[in-house]
């Protein structure tokens, strides 16, 4: 059941707020056309053909297991704020929202594969990549259909545009990126997530080149 509770994003056909029901809604549109289970449709569809073998689409079990990453999320009883390990959750609720499980290689083939076109004709790709202003994100960024495009600024103030996108449930983050060939990426994972914005860090801008090329890096500080 789909609940009309909570806040709504303002209502303007020419920007993007971000929502998991949209995934849940592809979800039931999977299955309404095909008639199976989007996990199965997935993994016929996408596992399989690109050799994902470390990743999943779990439906019933929500335990991880070989050798996986623990996930901690801080809870909190007030007066008290413990630091929990979370690798066993119901990854379930999120259906097709967030509910794969998989390795950063197998992101990066995935991901590898999407852009350069092994997954989708060129049409697709076209719409895939069309895009809206996405206002809830930065200044730069704007939504296609499931990633952002957003304009690096690096740290000899080129600017490159790469294409983004991150996911999370509890206890785990993920942040990926691409250029727009396919031909690199970067993706990151952490194990600690509670599912709540503005959580403590800072990063900074790495020297890189548009074309790709290797820059050097900053000297070590002393």
């Amino acid at each position: 059941m789909l609940s009309e509770r909570g806040p709504r994003a303002p209502e303007n056909p020419v920007q993007a707020h971000y929502s998991n029901i949209n995934y849940i809604l592809a979800g039931m549109v999977i299955q309404a056309v095909t008639g199976n289970d989007p996990a199965s449709e997935i993994n016929n569809r996408i596992f399989r053909p690109l050799g994902l073998r470390n990743t999943g689409f779990p439906t019933s079990d929500p335990g991880l297991h070989g050798n996986f990453m623990y996930g901690y999320a801080y809870m909190v009883m007030w007066p008290f704020i413990s630091l929990n390990e979370r690798s066993t959750s119901n990854v379930q609720i999120f259906w097709t929202a967030g509910a794969i499980v998989s390795t950063l290689d197998d992101l990066n083939t995935f991901y590898r594969a999407l852009f350069t076109g092994r997954l989708l004709p060129a049409a697709q790709m076209s719409e895939l990549k069309t895009t809206v202003p996405f206002p809830d994100n930065n200044p730069t960024s704007a939504y296609g259909l499931g990633i952002i495009r957003v304009v690096h600024t690096c740290a000899d103030g080129r600017q490159v545009p790469i294409w983004v996108h991150t996911g999370g449930v509890i206890g785990y983050f993920s942040y990926w990126m691409s250029n727009e060939d396919g031909s690199k990426q970067i993706l990151m994972a952490a194990n600690e997530n509670r599912l709540q914005p503005d959580t403590p860090g800072e990063g900074r801008s790495a020297p890189c080149d548009p074309t790709g090329a290797r820059r050097p890096a900053d000297p070590p500080p002393r």
